[in-house]
């Protein structure tokens, strides 16, 4: 993935600028009484190359993905707990089937790739929102308990959380942040 500035906020006009390339999925919700298909993911700004050795370090950030105006929604996965994107197409531009009562005219058929399946739509478009400011991470993912403190979510009770030290984040150095 080549770098890509880093925002707070984008949508369906950043479409072409953005790639969602192994980003993890922690959760898919469904606001059915709004129309909107929820995605909380980790958002991958950048893929740095780690001079001291032949890995990539990747500036990673808490997001929420919201698709709008959505029907005809299929799911097809098979995991044992984790999906990951593997690619998110945009085609078949149409008139929005409801136009007159949204603000937008436009609709496309959206398909989103994961190792563990499908999951296709339709939509409007989509918000997607950064929770937190990036950080550097030596995996493609954050990981939950990285999150659950980033995001200052309340620890659960006898809930134990543990994961490997390659999964620990730091803020990002100055340097090492895209370039604007």
């Amino acid at each position: 993935m080549e770098s890509i500035k880093y925002k707070g906020n984008w949508n369906e006009a950043d479409f072409e600028q953005m790639g969602w390339h192994d980003c993890k999925i922690y959760s898919i919700l469904s606001d059915d009484s709004n129309f909107r298909l929820i995605l909380d993911i980790d958002y991958i700004f950048e893929w740095i190359t780690d001079s001291e050795s032949e890995y990539y370090k990747f500036l990673i950030s808490p997001s929420t993905l919201v698709f709008h105006n959505v029907w005809d929604v299929k799911i097809d996965l098979e995991t044992d707990g984790e999906i990951e994107i593997s690619d998110l197409h945009r085609e078949n531009p149409q008139r929005a089937r409801n136009e007159a009562y949204i603000d937008k005219k436009m609709e496309w058929d959206w398909l989103i790739e994961t190792q563990s399946g499908t999951i296709s739509f339709k939509s409007t478009g989509f918000d997607q929102y950064s929770r937190e400011t990036p950080v550097l991470s030596e995996s493609q993912n954050l990981g939950l308990v990285s999150r659950m403190e980033m995001l200052k979510l309340y620890k659960i009770p006898g809930f134990n959380l543990t994961e490997p030290e390659s999964k620990r984040v730091r803020p990002a150095r100055p340097d090492e942040l895209p370039r604007q």
